[in-house]
């Protein structure tokens, strides 16, 4: 590889497949994120030597909406007649990554690359409300949970195909796995009766993605 194309600037979006309790819809899984698959979008920047080994970093985005009809489903058979309904905003990750990388010529145009990456993620809880029609009354109780920041240690392994469009632009499909361990600490919880209480949680985030885009050799 030529000394002037050592270094790749670049981006990539994609779909994100949550998994484990991230996406677990178990009710009696205190952990059960019930995330559905959502987006990402990565800005990366990799220097590589000529053996091929090289540094990367990452920022990335990610956003995954809650299955509020799952939760809602389940919440339902806990209270036989009851109406419940459930209103969510998505959960949010976003943070930075280094780490190493190494790739394999395929042919003169084509490379495999695998990677492996740490950092620090920022995850934002969902701030969702719990609506319930009582059965065989008119009272109408809610339970409001408020959206809550966490910084976790990250980790990311993957691989990817770099595929070279012209003799600077780079294809790029790279499928890489994401987690993290938050705690949310003193999240608050507002109730219809006026109550307030206070608790602290523990969220495993665990994401498969799939993500598409340009590099440009710099």
């Amino acid at each position: 590889m030529a000394q002037d194309h050592q270094n790749l600037l670049g981006f990539s979006l994609g779909p994100t497949f949550p998994t484990s309790d991230f996406r677990s819809k178990n009710l009696d899984n205190y952990s059960a994120g019930f995330a559905n698959t959502g987006v990402i979008i990565d800005f990366t920047f990799s220097h590589y030597w000529e053996n091929n080994i090289g540094f990367e970093a990452i920022l990335r985005s990610q956003s995954n909406t809650q299955d509020v009809q799952s939760l809602a489903n389940g919440l339902a058979t806990r209270f036989p007649g009851d109406v419940v309904t459930v209103e969510s905003s998505s959960w949010q990750l976003g943070g930075s990554l280094v780490g190493v990388g190494q790739r394999f010529a395929l042919s003169e145009k084509i490379h495999f690359g695998t990677r492996i990456l740490a950092g620090l993620l920022t995850t934002t809880s969902p701030d969702m409300t719990i609506i319930s029609e009582v059965a065989n009354t008119n009272l109408t109780i809610w339970t409001h949970q408020n959206t809550s920041f966490a910084n976790a240690f990250a980790f990311l392994i993957g691989f990817s195909i770099e595929t070279d469009v012209t003799e600077r632009m780079v294809f790029n499909t790279k499928v890489d796995y994401l987690g993290a361990n938050p705690e949310f600490r003193e999240v608050q919880y507002l109730a219809s009766d006026g109550s307030i209480s206070i608790d602290t949680w523990t969220q495993k985030v665990g994401s498969l993605s799939i993500g598409f885009g340009l590099s440009w050799k710099l």
